[in-house]
């Protein structure tokens, strides 16, 4: 192999690396950023959740899709409101937190819930809450 050979091979390779995703690295998931919110629910049915956020500051939350969503809190808790069309799995909602390498520190209580058709309260013993780094 020549010499320019491997110096272009060299230069292609620290071309690749700089374009990567560096979704991967440790850095990636360091400082200001999104938290995606999940839900864990036996089905579909649930149109509205009011949650408390506790554990560290929440910048703002951002409604997705439609989702229509209310923030009101303190350094240390915050309450959420989201309503969309059927909430489960990821919801359609970004929660912005100083760092997110944080994640693992904040609790999401379920406060109350609604029926997405008829509106109902329904009963929140069977829904679980949490954060994650949000995919980019």
């Amino acid at each position: 192999m020549s010499r320019r050979y491997a110096m272009r091979l060299v230069a292609a390779a620290a071309l690749a690396t700089a374009c990567a995703d560096s979704s991967g690295s440790p850095e990636a998931n360091r400082g200001p950023g999104a938290l995606s919110l999940q839900l864990s629910a036996p089905d579909d049915s649930t149109g509205a959740l009011l949650l408390t956020i506790e554990g560290g500051v929440v910048d703002s939350v951002i409604g997705l899709d439609g989702a229509a969503v209310s923030m009101d809190g303190t350094a240390s808790n915050t309450r959420v409101f989201v309503a969309a069309q059927a909430l489960a799995g990821t919801l359609p909602v970004l929660i912005y937190v100083p760092d997110v390498e944080m994640a693992a520190g904040y609790r999401v209580s379920i406060e109350e819930a609604v029926h997405r058709q008829t509106l109902a309260p329904r009963d929140v013993s069977d829904l679980r809450a949490n954060l994650a780094p949000a995919r980019r």
